[in-house]
């Protein structure tokens, strides 16, 4: 934060571009399955919207970063009055204070970067986009725009995802992984971002089963849930186990820390864990309901399907003729 830039050279810099970029291969590119995550981003969101590029951005865009586009960069951003700072754990209060003093206090203030709190975002059209991968088993990805982090809304939909796919007696998994046993897994989940969330439901294919079906058996299941709503029992279930999973997450050091930390970054406050608790010990079957039916909404509804690649079905059914 404080001695980074005169240090930081032309070489220093390529090297890093080379990191980066390998970094990009690894995570997005490379990795089973790791393409949707491009083409989802890039549906689901408005060209001018922040979260439409990921944020490693592109190869050609990496290549072109040079060592003023760096340090103007590090230089809006990477100052003390933008950044939080937790100490967590057994530690004696004044001499933290002191090593901090001591490491900190010589960097300078920076200017105050403009935050951006939200940005317009249009709902997407229902579409279809598929795609081929490296892979050996078909999923699908549907995808909703939905309530913002820590906004209302966002712990209902927490709560939607334990129900749908937590466990062997969830509605998702047990009709598609248990009983009709047409998906080797299957997943709903709030991805909760400040300025907008993203819902998702993700299933893959069992071995020599159809996508379809199991987009079927999602639509299905979905349906019914929205028709019905969830019943009493179900959403105590799922606020009972985000409640322990919520303490276990706190049981660390590490855990305190990055609550705390979270907790200032998007409100300003650190002492929010009862309010946090609150937002999802208050949620109903009504109020799980009407977040349900708000986001899941199929004319808004972007549909991702990731098939393997020809080649190496044709591949797997050589090895397979040789092995005969």
């Amino acid at each position: 934060m404080g001695f980074l830039l005169p240090a930081l050279t032309q070489a220093k810099l390529d090297n890093q571009r080379d990191v980066v970029r390998n970094e990009r291969r690894q995570n997005y590119e490379i990795a089973p399955y790791a393409k949707a995550r491009q083409v989802i981003a890039e549906a689901v969101w408005d060209k001018n919207h922040p979260y439409h590029r990921l944020t490693i951005g592109s190869h050609e865009e990496i290549e072109a970063a040079n060592l003023d586009d760096v340090s103007g960069f590090f230089n809006a951003w990477y100052a003390p009055n933008n950044a939080t700072l937790v100490v967590s754990g057994d530690f004696d209060p004044v001499q933290t204070k002191e090593w901090i003093q001591k490491f900190f206090g010589p960097i300078a203030k920076g200017a105050e970067p403009a935050a951006i709190t939200s940005a317009k975002a249009t709902l997407p059209e229902a579409q279809t986009i598929e795609l081929e991968d490296n892979v050996q088993l078909p999923r699908v990805y549907y995808t909703w725009q939905s309530a913002p982090f820590l906004q209302t809304g966002d712990a209902d939909l927490d709560v939607l995802s334990l129900i749908l796919s937590n466990g062997k007696t969830s509605r998702l998994y047990k009709r598609l992984v248990y009983d009709d046993r047409i998906a080797k897994d299957v997943y709903a989940a709030q991805y909760s971002s400040q300025l907008g969330s993203t819902y998702r439901i993700v299933a893959t294919a069992a071995p020599g089963k159809d996508i379809a079906d199991v987009q079927k058996a999602i639509d299905e299941e979905v349906a019914i849930l929205l028709r019905d709503g969830p019943t009493a029992e179900e959403v105590e279930r799922a606020k009972n186990a985000w409640k322990k999973s919520f303490f276990q997450s706190i049981e660390s050091v590490a855990g305190k820390a990055g609550m705390l930390h979270r907790y200032n970054h998007y409100l300003g406050k650190t002492d929010w864990v009862a309010d946090d608790l609150k937002r999802y010990m208050n949620i109903t079957k009504e109020s799980v309901s009407k977040w349900a039916r708000t986001t899941i909404v199929a004319k808004h509804r972007v549909t991702v399907i990731v098939k393997p690649q020809q080649a190496a079905k044709e591949v797997s059914a050589a090895k397979a003729g040789a092995a005969k």
